[in-house]
């Protein structure tokens, strides 16, 4: 909602979802080789996992707190971000990644303030 609108919480969930996973599909048909699925999950690239996911992840987080005027985030907090956002990537039942990725990322957020940092 727009509870965390110009927000780094709101950054790092919009980072996750709208870069990060835009990407990962799209990195992972064309370039995806190393293919790997978790229980109760689709079929996922380690490649799209990792450039899609991870990296966009991280570079989304920097370029929107830099865009939004928001402060940066330690390097530690941001890499911290993408690896928790990757893997609820992974483990995400089915289609339901969309719900499933913020739900993660705020709840980590909110039980690991430190991420903020």
């Amino acid at each position: 909602g727009t509870q965390k609108f110009m927000t780094l919480e709101g950054s790092i969930l919009v980072a996750a979802l709208g870069i990060g996973d835009g990407l990962a599909p799209i990195i992972g048909r064309y370039y995806g080789n190393l293919k790997y699925r978790f229980p109760m999950s689709r079929q996922k690239s380690i490649e799209g996992s990792f450039f899609g996911v991870f990296l966009g992840t991280v570079g989304g987080i920097y370029v929107f707190n830099r865009m939004l005027g928001l402060r940066d985030l330690s390097v530690q907090s941001m890499v911290c971000c993408g690896a928790i956002a990757t893997f609820a990537e992974a483990i995400a039942p089915g289609d339901c990644d969309n719900v499933f990725i913020p739900l993660v990322m705020h709840f980590s957020i909110t039980h690991y303030p430190w991420l903020m940092k």
